[in-house]
C-alpha cells in the first residue's frame, strides 16, 4: 500500500514540475488585506487548451475570484472571505493571510483544508489536478481517497430502502469503503498536522455516517407504511444496535474539537431518543415537537462533551425557538442553556437569536 501511495505521489509530482515553470509568467496578482501573521500561497496553473482562445471562455475573467472560509467555521461563523488576482493566458496566484487552516473554492476546483505555511502550485488540464509544492502531500492524497470512493451505491437513493436486504447492502457499501478511505488516509498521515488529519477522517466518516442513519430512516419509515413489511419495533432496535454503533461512529462522537458536519451526530442522537418509545411518534411525548426536541436536549447533555455538545445544545434550541419560543419547554432549555459554563459565544449567538424572534412575535401579535 505505501509502495502504491509513494508512486501515487510522485506521478502527480512529476507533472506539475513539468509545468512548474508558468510561474514565471504570472504578471501580477492580488493579496487580500493582511489581518494575520500566516499565510497561504496558491498559484493556478492552466493548460493551453482551457485558456485559448482568452479571454473568450467562459470560466475566465480579466480576475479570478477565490473564496476561502476557516474550517472551524461552525454554526456561528459562515462568513466565506474573498480574494480577487489578475488573470493572464497562463493562471493566477492568490495569496491569504490568514492564521487558521482553511477550506477553498476556486474557479475550477476545491480543496478541503489548506493551513498557514502552505504554497501550493495546481496545475489543472480540464480533466485532473497535480500539485506541487509546499503542503501539496496532503491535497494528492485527499484526491486519491476522493477516487475510491466513487464506487457506485446499492440503490438509487438513500432515503427510499424497500427491504432489509436493501438497508444491509447499503451497510455493506458503507463499510467497505470506509475501510478502503480509512486506511489511505492513515497510510498518508506523516502528510498532515494532528488537526488536518482528524479534519479529514472526520470528514470522510461524517458523510459515510450520513448515508448510515439516512438509510436506517428510510428502513423505519418503510416499516411503518408498508403491513407487509414484517419489521417490527423489536427488529428495528436489532437492526440499529447491530448497524449503527460501529467503532469509527462512535470515534466520530467523541472528537475533542469536532468542526465538521454535526448532521449524522444530530440524526443519530434523535434516532437514539426513538428507540426508546419503539420508534413510535405515537407514544407519549414524541408526538409532540416542542417536547420531543426537548427530549433531543437532554439526550446531548448525557452523551456528548464539549465543543459537539455545544454544538448541537445550540442546533437544537435554535429550531425549536423558530416556532416554539412561548412554549415553557422552550423556555426551560434556554434557562438551562444560558446557565452553562463555557462557549460563551455560542450563548451570545443564540441570546442574539432569541431575542429577534421574540421581537419578530411581539410585531406579530
Amino acid at each position: 500500500m505505501k509502495y502504491k501511495i509513494m508512486k501515487t505521489i510522485i506521478n502527480y509530482l512529476g507533472g506539475a514540475f513539468c509545468s512548474i515553470t508558468l510561474m514565471l509568467c504570472f504578471s501580477c496578482n492580488t493579496e487580500n488585506k493582511p489581518g494575520a501573521t500566516g499565510k497561504i500561497v496558491i498559484r493556478l496553473i492552466l493548460a493551453p487548451k482551457i485558456v485559448h482562445p482568452f479571454p473568450e471562455n467562459y470560466a475566465l475573467k480579466e480576475k479570478m475570484d477565490l473564496n476561502y472560509v476557516s474550517v472551524k467555521n461552525t454554526e456561528d461563523n459562515k462568513e466565506w472571505q474573498l480574494v480577487s488576482a489578475m488573470l493572464n493566458e497562463e493562471g493566477v496566484k492568490w495569496v491569504l493571510h490568514t492564521d487558521e487552516p482553511v477550506k477553498i473554492n476556486f474557479g475550477f476546483g476545491s480543496l478541503p483544508i489548506v493551513s498557514p505555511g502552505d504554497s501550493l502550485a495546481i496545475s489543472y488540464d480540464g480533466e485532473d489536478f497535480r500539485f506541487a509544492g509546499r503542503g501539496a502531500g496532503k491535497q494528492i492524497c485527499w484526491n486519491e481517497i476522493k477516487k475510491i470512493g466513487k464506487k457506485s451505491p446499492p440503490t438509487h437513493s438513500n432515503s427510499r430502502i424497500y427491504a432489509t436486504k436493501e438497508y444491509f447492502d447499503w451497510q455493506k457499501y458503507l463499510d467497505d469503503k470506509l475501510a478502503v478511505q480509512i486506511p489511505f488516509l492513515d497510510s498518508c498521515k506523516s502528510q498532515f498536522t494532528d488537526f488536518e488529519y482528524n479534519y479529514l477522517k472526520a470528514n470522510i466518516v461524517s458523510l459515510a455516517e450520513s448515508d448510515r442513519i439516512q438509510t436506517f430512516r428510510a428502513l423505519r419509515t418503510f416499516s411503518r407504511k408498508d403491513s407487509l413489511s414484517c419489521i417490527s419495533a423489536a427488529d428495528l432496535k436489532e437492526i440499529w444496535d447491530s448497524t449503527q454503533h460501529n467503532y469509527l461512529n462512535k470515534w466520530l462522537q467523541n472528537v475533542s474539537e469536532y468542526y465538521g458536519d454535526i448532521y449524522c451526530i444530530s440524526e443519530f442522537n434523535k434516532v437514539e431518543v426513538w428507540q426508546q418509545f419503539d420508534f413510535d411518534f405515537n407514544k407519549d411525548s414524541l408526538g409532540i415537537k416542542d417536547l420531543r426536541n426537548y427530549l433531543y436536549y437532554v439526550n446531548v447533555k448525557k452523551r456528548y462533551k464539549g465543543l459537539l455538545r455545544e454544538r448541537l445544545l445550540a442546533s437544537i434550541l435554535d429550531d425549536q425557538t423558530k416556532t416554539e419560543l412561548k412554549k415553557s419547554s422552550t423556555q426551560i432549555m434556554l434557562k438551562d442553556y444560558y446557565n452553562q459554563p463555557g462557549f460563551p459565544e455560542y450563548k451570545q449567538r443564540m441570546k442574539e437569536i432569541e431575542t429577534k424572534r421574540a421581537q419578530k412575535i411581539a410585531k406579530s401579535e
